[in-house]
């Protein structure tokens, strides 16, 4: 893992619904930097180091517990798709971290739009 603090290039999925909009993608990205750049601050507040690595957006070890953050920017016509694959990268980073992460683990979606309607199961 390396710090969250170094700058770092995400990569677009590589399975598309539909044709990329570029402006979208552009506002995609940024917003996507902007909530990452919100919960380093907020990890460093608190005094606990955030990391990163090609595949965890974020990840904050606090006493005995991992905390690992999937950040995603959903558009306003599209939440579910962004939130179903945030809880399957989750899922899949602490199965393959599980020898690096603390004893217990906390799966955290730090998302810029609130789920609604059948979703709202994910807010915790």
């Amino acid at each position: 893992m390396k710090s969250a603090l170094d700058p770092k290039i995400t990569q677009p999925g590589l399975r598309r619904q539909r044709p990329i909009d570029v402006v979208e993608a552009e506002r995609s990205d940024l917003q996507h930097w902007r909530l990452e750049k919100s919960i380093v601050e907020l990890c460093i507040a608190n005094q606990y180091e955030p990391l990163t690595n090609r595949h965890i957006d974020i990840l904050c070890n606090i006493g005995h517990t991992s905390v690992v953050f999937e950040v995603k920017a959903c558009p306003p016509y599209d939440i579910a798709g962004p939130l179903r694959r945030a809880v399957i990268q989750l899922l899949e980073y602490r199965y393959l971290y599980r020898d690096s992460l603390k004893p217990t683990v906390k799966l955290c979606i730090v998302s810029d739009r609130r789920p609604r309607g059948g979703y709202e199961w994910l807010i915790g």
